[in-house]
């Protein structure tokens, strides 16, 4: 009887041992993907407002183009 509840005990402690570390596991794997989201959305953001700031510039240009041409005439 004691040997098999010392196995038992045991086993018990080991599936324990073996469910935490799965937890942890699953845990880290949940922070990796949502950093690395956060790094796709943040460089996806960065490229939008490039874009957007290349085309104000442009836009700027062409109105400051049109202003010096019309005070050239």
């Amino acid at each position: 009887m004691r040997v098999r509840e010392a196995k038992e005990r045991a086993a018990g402690r080991k599936e324990t041992v073996r469910k935490v570390g799965e937890r942890r596991q699953q845990s880290a794997r949940v922070r990796r993907y949502y950093r690395d989201y956060q790094q796709q959305m943040r460089a996806r953001m960065l490229k939008r407002k490039t874009r957007e700031e290349k085309v104000a510039m442009f836009v700027s240009f062409k109105s400051l183009l049109a202003v010096s041409e019309q005070f050239c005439q």
